[in-house]
């Protein structure tokens, strides 16, 4: 079947100044001029540079190209911008166990326009919350205070710093040693319920303050959530034990159950002015007693460290191990 012919009669000649106008369509009112979205991207760059600062409002996590929004920083986003949020929230339970599925809509202040809405969710059962590092028990009082000690050609004690009895065990006791140190569920599942609820909506207002704002092309999110539990192991691992002693000072020709002289306390730091400040260094995690008390040694090969409280002594390769500094410097 042939197509049909026209009649040149049937055409209508549509005048040049008509077809020009015709094309030059007007964008409706409702959508966003260039200038509107270019000064709403400044206004965020601005902020970034003036207001927020990295680590608190944002933060680069290690592999990663663009800085991670936290939640202080979207809150200073919705401000400059009038952004309100509202919050609802579904609660799903298994057993003691709880989910939590939040949706934030955030709102113009001023206009009352919803500017956008985004979910977030939030578990007992993710990882940092439903399990927690066990620790050796004591038979006697039920604390888990249980330290190794090096005194007394070694053995086991409650710690009556963590909460324990002061009672004293065999290194080879089995009621110590045959106590697992791995993972273990949190018997107190209930202590995050909170915490739980508040990430879920932190999760879905971070998520809305980047939809809404367009944001995204400079923040990313949830990434913060993944550096936090991408932790170092915990210091169990490191813990000194029979299989796991403190290092001794290198170079040292007495066996390492001798008795070896403590070194004397580091010379004191002298000021600009010419003053003594006493012994201002910055100190590490000592693993044997638990607390920041790892100072510099004068003695052994250069780097060395030792604890003046436990007498353990961390060779100049330990930062990664049971040594680690504090970034503050303690009197």
């Amino acid at each position: 079947m042939s197509p049909p012919t026209l009649d040149p009669t049937d055409l209508i000649e549509v005048p040049e100044q008509a077809q020009t106008t015709a094309v030059a369509v007007s964008a409706p009112q409702h959508l966003e001029s260039v200038n509107e979205v270019r000064s709403q991207v400044n206004a965020i760059q601005g902020l970034m540079k003036e207001v927020m600062q990295d680590g608190i409002h944002y933060g680069v996590i290690p592999g990663t190209q663009k800085p991670t929004l936290y939640k202080a920083g979207a809150e200073k986003i919705g401000l400059m911008l009038r952004l309100a949020p509202a919050f609802s929230r579904e609660m799903m339970w298994d057993g003691v166990h709880l989910t939590v599925q939040a949706e934030c809509t955030l709102t113009h202040t001023t206009t009352g326009t919803v500017i956008a809405s985004a979910g977030g969710m939030c578990s007992t059962r993710e990882t940092k919350y439903a399990f927690r590092q066990a620790t050796r028990k004591c038979p006697t009082c039920k604390a888990g205070a249980i330290k190794w000690s090096k005194f007394d050609g070694g053995g086991w004690y409650c710690h009556t710093k963590a909460g324990g009895c002061n009672a004293k065990f065999a290194a080879d006791d089995t009621a110590i040693t045959g106590q697992s140190e791995g993972r273990e569920e949190n018997p107190n599942i209930a202590d995050t319920y909170n915490t739980v609820l508040k990430m879920a909506d932190k999760r879905a207002y971070v998520a809305a303050m980047l939809f809404g704002t367009a944001a995204s092309d400079i923040y990313t999110q949830d990434l913060e959530d993944f550096h936090q539990e991408r932790t170092p192991p915990s210091r169990v691992d490191t813990a000194v034990s029979p299989e796991n002693p403190p290092p001794e000072r290198q170079g040292g020709s007495q066996s390492s159950n001798a008795a070896q002289p403590d070194p004397p306390p580091p010379p004191p730091q002298q000021t600009q002015q010419g003053g003594s400040q006493g012994t201002r260094q910055p100190k590490g995690y000592c693993a044997n007693c638990k607390e920041n008390t790892v100072i510099a040694s004068n003695y052994g090969e250069p780097g060395s460290k030792w604890c003046p409280k436990c007498k353990a002594k961390y060779p100049a390769a330990a930062p990664q191990g049971p040594y680690r500094p504090t970034a503050m410097a303690r009197p």
